[in-house]
């Protein structure tokens, strides 16, 4: 029954302001109309390539579309023809499918339909494919990472489509396709959690850089705001531009007739035009009664100003990245039970069937209309052209498809309910799909016409960065005037000098075994040990670090226990000033306590973490000039001091996702450490001069010039960074590493790490530290001194250097020899020093005889992988423990090839000490 039939809709429009108004079951409680007459109409110009930007019209929304269509889409970014031209190239699939209990219908039908994508052909080399899996609902999750393995793809998909896994939360599907092709996907504040079904392989997601971007969408409903709060539009981050998911009698507050919505429940995408808010009657009661926005008639109306802005977003994305986009959605999607209802037919509650029904829903706006596809029945022969100007006739324009169709990209909508839904299964639909994206030949970012400045109507491109995987080119300001070095130094430390080390200044690079004066490792350990944790808080490695210590807190009391250890933990975070937040205890609750508190707060500042090994290992750690802050969680001022204890095995354990900045205390700083050695953390973009030149006015504050600067090849560029969604982005600029010829760590930061190294060495320390081994910087401000997919400038085709500048100062955790039995300490010396990392912390420790263990950081926070990591922490001081400490003697008499032992700053203190041979 129609329950508005009899009532009149003239009445309705006396609405506003008005008491609520009963009609049998359903209450009429505001009207929210705003005129729609004029309405927004968005554009991107083919001409733009790599840099693509929409341009807004206003148009009438009776006004006829039919000269906004186009003759030849123009496309500089691809040319597609027909299966007979299928190019032969690699292909990466990412499944993003929505894990809501409304999609398990679906689960068979896709696994049926994609299982044949292996056969699309031709695949060069054979079976040159990856998948992956994203599932959506509340925060997105990486369940498959890149494997050829069909059987974990399948068993991925039945995973998410599984009744009992089915996920709460928005469907935020736009937010997912963004983050994919952001080039930090797994980036902590708004990338995809780890949530991989295989706990032993890395969980992280990349695109192959010579592969064919292919995303696949499965989706029900509309795509709502967000769920990463970094990933919203300024305008979505107001609640009000969104509309409830669920809302009942306590949303709406009847005296000042305003509506109401939790956060949680704000999340539905809005439109502009006539809506009207109404209530169902629960049986006549007045307790739990849904509310819901519905659309008042229907008049013109368009997709509200806060999700349009993410689906201009995701289309540039999309053309940045040159991606292949499928999307299968149901075109009455977003209309559920409870929700808002945009269309104006019988899924309406105030629909009169009497007027002329509008089917649109927001799920159309944003995504386009599966039945305007033009293809044939078997879904090949894609005609992009024809299906943009459908969509531009049928007034949807600034849906993603024509947006994305009409800047040259590719993109196809489908039924899901059509091709998936049925009883009848679509053996060979992703076969068909996969060799339409095959069909076409890309242009390369090398050419000329890929990164233009403007279109042919004179309108801007926007070159500006995006932190996407696509290269940028940007104002080239100034290059430093620095060559690649001819060869890179090798550095080491004498074994001979033990507890005396010193600097050898031309060893070899020679395989060498690994042996020591000063430590031993042959099953015998210690029992009185000492644990420090160094821990990065800061902003990007905060949340990830309190993964760790979520494992840690589980399972290092424990091991220390079992193996019968007279223990002492301490715990000191870096981000600006070292502070301890733990002085040295036993006490497990102590420890949990300091846990709850740490991560709390991110802390700003430079991430030091070779200072804070050098403060610990100080005569005087707490020394206010150059030590540690006073900042224990449960101790008082008095006690909150930290020291070793005399006769116990020392470990440091630094966990970082960063390289080492600037020491924050000027005092720590060696006398090569200055501006000229160090970069900007963040650069700003001022005007530039006189509005003409390429050179950019620049600022970095004296607080942001703390990153380690290299040796070799530099440019920098100004654009607009999007660690963030762009509409928060700032002018900015920065230094890049501009080809791929060798780069060496500046001699400044290198003479800190010697420093360093020659410290743990004489304190005979256990060194534990976490390093990125996936070859780039966290910080999505700094500078990038590598040479792959993560610099913006680098071609695909050229060779790779995946070492980072944190790997120049720590080491490659690539390099270290780990197995899960054990730990080859001189087949993790050697492969630093056969590979250009003589000079980093683990190759000149292990050099003279020291001890360090390095572990990928992305596997230390996986909650999935190594859940042992600190009980293992624990056993290296049962296999392994500090001999007494080894002082060279003076000899009689001098040789030619002497050797300068370096005794200071140790007790006892000897000085300089000469020493022709090695002890027997």
């Amino acid at each position: 029954m129609h329950l508005l039939r009899s009532w009149g809709f003239a009445a309705l429009m006396g609405l506003a302001g008005a008491p609520h108004l009963a009609l049998g079951a359903v209450q009429l409680l505001r009207d929210f109309s705003e005129s729609a007459a004029l309405q927004p109409l968005y554009t991107m110009s083919p001409q733009c390539g790599f840099c693509p930007n929409w341009q807004m019209d206003t148009v009438s929304f009776d006004q006829d579309r039919s000269p906004l269509t186009k003759n030849d889409l123009g496309s500089t970014l691809m040319t597609c023809g027909t299966n007979s031209t299928i190019q032969a190239s690699p292909m990466d699939y990412l499944f993003i499918i929505d894990g809501s209990s409304g999609m398990s219908k679906y689960g068979e039908n896709i696994l049926a339909a994609f299982s044949s994508i292996g056969m699309a052909t031709p695949v060069s080399p054979a079976q040159d494919l990856r998948y992956a899996v994203v599932a959506v609902g509340g925060l997105p999750d990486l369940i498959l990472a890149p494997t050829n393995n069909t059987a974990a793809f399948m068993a991925a998909v039945k995973y998410v489509m599984d009744p009992a896994n089915a996920r709460p939360g928005q469907e935020a599907t736009l937010e997912a396709i963004r983050i994919a092709l952001t080039d930090q996907p797994m980036w902590a504040s708004y990338g995809f959690r780890r949530a991989c079904l295989d706990t032993v392989s890395p969980c992280e997601f990349a695109w192959r850089p010579k592969a064919k971007k292919n995303i696949f969408i499965f989706t029900d409903e509309d795509s709502d705001v967000p769920a990463n709060v970094g990933m919203r539009t300024a305008a979505q981050a107001v609640k009000e531009n969104q509309l409830c998911s669920t809302a009942t009698d306590q949303s709406f507050d009847s005296q000042t007739m305003v509506y109401k919505c939790a956060s949680s429940s704000a999340i539905e995408p809005s439109w502009v035009g006539p809506r009207a808010l109404v209530q169902a009657l629960d049986s006549g009661t007045i307790s739990n009664r849904v509310m819901r926005m519905v659309r008042k008639d229907g008049g013109p109306a368009y997709l509200h100003p806060a999700a349009q802005e993410e689906v201009l977003l995701t289309a540039r994305y999309v053309l940045r990245a040159n991606a292949f986009v499928s999307l299968f959605m149901r075109p009455a999607g977003g209309i559920g039970s409870d929700g808002p209802v945009a269309s104006w037919n019988d899924a309406n509650p105030i629909y009169d069937p009497a007027s002329a029904a509008d089917n649109v829903t927001t799920a159309v706006w944003q995504f386009g209309h599966p039945a305007l596809n033009v293809h044939n029945a078997s879904l090949a022969g894609f005609d992009r052209l024809a299906t943009y100007n459908k969509l531009v006739l049928a007034k949807l324009s600034n849906s993603l498809q024509a947006l994305v169709l009409g800047g040259g990209g590719y993109m196809r909508v489908l039924d899901i309910d059509q091709w998936l839904g049925t009883t009848e299964k679509q053996p060979t639909l992703g076969k068909t799909l996969a060799e339409g994206s095959q069909a076409c030949l890309l242009a390369s970012w090398d050419t000329d016409i890929a990164f233009p400045t403007r279109d042919r109507s004179g309108n801007p491109c926007d070159c500006a960065l995006d932190r996407v995987v696509v290269p940028m080119v940007l104002y080239k300001a100034a290059a430093m005037p620095e060559k690649a070095p001819a060869s890179l130094p090798v550095y080491g430390f004498s074994r001979d000098c033990g507890a005396c080390p010193a600097e050898v200044t031309t060893p070899s690079t020679s395989s060498k075994t690994w042996n020591s004066q000063l430590i031993e490792c042959n099953g015998v350990g210690s029992m009185m040990v000492d644990y420090l944790f160094l821990i990065d808080t800061s902003h990007g490695a905060n949340v990830n670090a309190q993964v760790a210590f979520d494992k840690a807190h589980q399972s290092i009391f424990s091991a220390i226990a079992v193996a019968g250890q007279d223990a002492r933990v301490s715990i000191v975070v870096i981000g600006g000033p070292p502070a301890l937040r733990m002085a040295p205890t036993n006490n497990e609750a102590t420890f949990n306590a300091t846990l709850a508190q740490i991560f709390k707060v991110e802390r700003n500042g430079q991430e030091s973490m070779l200072e804070a090994i050098r403060i610990s290992l100080s005569p005087n750690p707490m020394n206010t000039k150059y030590g540690f802050l006073q900042q224990c969680v449960t101790e008082s001022s008095n006690l909150c001091t930290f020291r070793w204890r005399a006769g116990a095995a020392k470990n440091i354990v630094a966990i970082t996702n960063e390289d080492s900045d600037l020491p924050y205390w000027p005092a720590n700083r060696n006398s090569a450490q200055t501006p000229d050695s160090s970069m900007c953390a963040m650069m700003t973009r001022m005007d530039f001069q006189n509005g003409t030149s390429i050179l950019p006015w620049t600022t970095c504050s004296s607080s942001s010039l703390v990153e380690p600067a290299w040796v070799g090849p530099k440019v920098m560029l100004a654009g607009r960074l999007s660690w963030m969604p762009e509409f928060i982005s700032p002018n900015s600029q920065q230094w890049f590493r501009s080809t791929g010829d060798k780069i060496a760590l500046h001699p400044a930061y290198q003479r800190e790490v010697l420093d360093t190294a020659r410290l743990l060495i004489k304190n005979q320390v256990f060194l534990t530290i976490t390093v990125d081994a996936n070859g780039g910087s966290n910080n999505p401000w700094g500078p990038v001194s590598v040479w792959n997919p993560k610099n913006p400038l680098y071609r695909a085709g050229t060779d790779f250097d995946n070492v980072s500048q944190a790997m120049r100062q720590y080491g490659d955790p690539n390099l270290s020899q780990d197995v899960e039995t054990g730990y080859n300490l001189t087949s993790t010396y050697n492969n630093h020093l056969q590979n250009g990392l003589s000079g980093s912390l683990t190759s000149l420790v292990l050099s003279g005889g020291g001890w360090v263990r390095l572990w990928d950081y992305n596997r230390v926070v996986d909650r999935a992988v190594d859940r042992d990591l600190f009980q293992r922490l624990v056993s290296i001081n049962q296999q392994c423990r500090p001999l007494e400490p080894y002082f060279p003697l003076v000899p009689a008499s001098v040789a030619s090839d002497v050797e300068i032992c370096d005794c200071t700053e140790q007790w006892p203190d000897t000085g300089l000490i000469t020493v022709v041979t090695a002890p027997t």
